[in-house]
Order: structure tokens, then sequence, then C-alpha cells
């Protein structure tokens, strides 16, 4: 912004303000947003007080792409040649190499990943060292099969929630009715703060309303209140006995969760 005087009279002075201004919000060498704008004002210096403002109807010039989205973010697809060299680099015992491999898949695109990178990558979850064992889980939410389950299956334990949630992601992919129990065990422990937990088990469908009743054995309200909105999306008639106790529980915000699961499971026979 650039302020100058245009005239100076004894009482008044006209100043004429120049603005230029540029946003670089999307990345790249041009600013999405250029635009100018100029402005005159009249100061009355006896007073003390602008006395006229005249403002162009509109900006002199505004950029086009400023009034376009931001490209969305693409992944880029790596070669054989580099996945090649990543396979070498987490086979190193430099450990500063093997996180950069790492790094480098969780933030790529890698269509069919080799047995042998698979075996790699989950080996690195148990590295000591969280900032592999973060990528790697990155990685492995996106590309595990049911032979990983298991491995999964021992992260929704970790303290990391980073990982943790991986792990939750990859089993919601995969739909192993494996993980249904160790879900529920989950949502035990954590009431309502694990939501996607939450949204793994409800994603299983009535399968999974067996373990979901177990949930009633727990003394936490907040964790009752939850299994009560997991049975109104996949219970059926089988959890209409557990629900109607429920519903004299002498917590409001249970019994009220457990009627509206009734009056789901009612409306869906």
């Amino acid at each position: 912004m650039v302020w100058q005087i245009a005239a100076s009279g004894d009482e008044v002075i006209t100043l004429n303000q120049h603005t230029h201004l540029q946003s670089y919000l999307q990345s790249g060498a041009d600013p999405r947003l250029d635009a100018t704008a100029d402005a005159k004002f009249q100061f009355n210096q006896s007073d003390g007080l602008f006395q006229g403002l005249e403002v162009p109807a509109e900006l002199t010039s505004v950029a086009a792409a400023a009034l376009a989205p931001p490209a969305p973010f693409v992944q880029p697809k790596l070669s054989e040649l580099d996945l090649q060299k990543i396979t070498g680099d987490l086979k190193s015992d430099d450990a500063g190499a093997r996180q950069m491999a790492l790094f480098r898949l969780s933030a790529a695109t890698v269509d069919s990943p080799s047995p042998e990178l698979m075996a790699l990558v989950t080996a690195a979850l148990t590295d000591s060292n969280i900032g592999a064992r973060q990528p790697a889980m990155n990685f492995v939410a996106g590309h595990a099969t049911k032979e990983q389950v298991p491995l999964l299956l021992k992260f929704l334990n970790d303290s990391d929630y980073g990982v943790r949630q991986n792990a939750i992601k990859a089993l919601a992919r995969l739909r192993d009715e494996r993980a249904i129990q160790p879900l529920v065990d989950l949502v035990a422990r954590s009431g309502s703060s694990d939501q996607d937990a939450v949204s793994t088990l409800t994603g299983f469908g009535s399968v999974a309303e067996k373990a979901v009743l177990t949930l009633f054995n727990e003394r936490s309200t907040e964790t009752r209140r939850q299994a009560c909105a997991i049975l109104q999306q996949i219970g059926t008639q089988a959890s209409l006995e557990a629900l109607q106790k429920q519903v004299g529980d002498s917590e409001q915000s249970v019994s009220q969760a457990a009627s509206q699961a009734i009056q789901a499971i009612t409306e869906r026979q």
C-alpha cells in the first residue's frame, strides 16, 4: 500500500492511495490473486476529518486464477526403479535411509506392492522409532490384505493415536470379521472417543450385532449409549430385549438412545 500527496492547500490535503495485493494460496510461481486498487481521500486539517473519498467501482485487475479452486493434490506414482531403490533402502542398516524410504512410500501411489515390499514395510511397524512406524502404518492402511489382519489387530492397542487409527482404517477397508471383537473391546475401553472404531463396527452390519450387545455389560454410561447408537444402525430383533432393559436405565442419555434404537429396528422389520 502506497500513499501519495496529490495536492496540498491551506486547509485540505488530497491523498492518493494505491493498493497492490498478491496471494500465493496455490503452489507455483504465479499468484492465485493479483489485484490493484486506487482511492482518493480529502483530509480537512482544520477539523481533523476526512471530507471526501473516491473509490473505484471495481478493482483495477484481478487474476482469473483467483476464481478457480486450487488444483487437487495428486500423489506421485512411483516407477519400478523407484520401488527397487526404496526396497533396497528398507533393507539398509541406516535408520535414516529406512525412514526416508517409508516417507516416500506413504506419500506416493503404488498400484500393487510386491510381497517383498509389504514384508519390509510391515517389519517396520515394530520399529522402535515412531518416525518410521507412522509412515509404515499409513502405507499398510492402504495396501494391507487379509494376510496382515492379525498384525493390524495388535496395533488397536498401540499408544500412538496415528498408528492406531491407520490400523482401524485398514480393518474398515478389509471388513474381516476377525476384527469385530477387538473393535468392540476398543469401544469398551474408549467409549465414544474413538469414532473410527464405532464407524467400522457399524460398517460390518448385523454380523457385528452379537459382539456389540456385550457392551451393555460395561459400567460406563457412554459405552452403553454408544452400543445403543450402533444397534440403531445395525440391530435386528435379536437386540430388542437387551435394548428394552436399557430403556429403564437411570441415565437419561442411555434410556433415550435405547428408545431410538428400538424404534429404528422396529421400522426396519
